[in-house]
């Protein structure tokens, strides 16, 4: 979480024609805003993480929907997964 805030190398950047970061952190960063960065990456990851459940537990409803208007017991004959009718 402390590489947003890592210098960027000029003298290595213009040699290799890209961006590169130097070991050393911009003059004022603080402790505080790396925490804060690493908070935010938790909570944006746990908010991702529930609405992907929620679309799991759709699909597996919209399947087991779909496939069971086939057949109550269609989940025991291999058949039924291959695509066709």
């Amino acid at each position: 979480y402390w590489y947003p805030y890592r210098r960027i190398d000029s003298a290595e950047s213009a040699a290799r024609g890209r961006p590169v970061r130097a070991s050393e952190v911009v003059p004022g960063t603080r402790l505080d805003q790396v925490v804060a960065l690493y908070d935010f990456d938790r909570r944006l990851k746990l908010l991702v993480m529930d609405a992907i459940e929620r679309i799991e537990i759709a699909l597996r409803v919209e399947l087991a929907y779909t496939l069971g208007a086939r057949d109550p017991y269609v989940h025991r004959d291999p058949r039924a997964f291959d695509g066709r009718p």
